[in-house]
């Protein structure tokens, strides 16, 4: 029997609504979950004045040669395909070198630049970008370091951010037996 003015629908409609309430409420509150159970990793900052830290080592990635000269004279390479870091260290780095393990505070640098023909010689041309390791017990996923690679003479400019596992710690595990750091001090 049908009561005059009842939805004959209106508890299905009701439960609908209900339902889709309850939906749209238990994804907000796993969202808020989720951000509150992962916070936001601090930024790694420039490291202004590096330079004038301990100079640790440089490496130079050749430069490929072009499938035209590959069998020719070195004078052929193209030479920006190659490029030259130079590491430097703070003080809290240089103790980790020494014993074998990086404390709290321990700052990398990897200055990149692109090689460039200077005569027949290949030099330091212009900056390609500065790499920066910190050690910080906060980067769990990343062996306890923050990684970042500020773009050429940017101070700002963030190439890494919150991409350090891809970007950066994918290459850095295969160091692992040395804190995830690829140099080491020379005397």
């Amino acid at each position: 029997m049908e009561c005059p003015g009842i939805d004959a629908e209106m508890p299905m409609k009701t439960s609908l609504l209900s339902s889709l309430l309850t939906a749209v409420v238990l994804g907000f509150v796993s969202l808020f979950a989720e951000e509150v159970a992962t916070p936001r990793l601090p930024e790694v900052p420039y490291p202004d004045g590096y330079r004038s830290w301990r100079f640790i080592s440089s490496v130079v990635l050749p430069p490929k040669p072009t499938a035209v000269n590959r069998h020719s004279d070195d004078a052929n390479i193209v030479a920006p395909h190659g490029l030259i870091h130079n590491v430097y260290a703070n003080e809290k780095a240089l103790e980790g070198y020494r014993t074998g393990h990086f404390p709290e505070g321990a700052v990398l640098i990897a200055d990149w630049f692109v090689l460039e023909p200077v005569g027949p010689e290949l030099g330091q041309g212009q900056r390609k970008s500065v790499n920066v390791m910190v050690r910080d017990a906060h980067y769990t996923t990343t062996g306890g370091w923050g990684f970042e690679d500020f773009d050429q003479d940017s101070h700002t400019t963030r190439n890494v951010a919150q991409n350090a596992v891809k970007a950066c710690f994918e290459c850095h595990r295969r160091a692992k037996d040395h804190e995830y750091v690829f140099s080491a001090l020379k005397n």
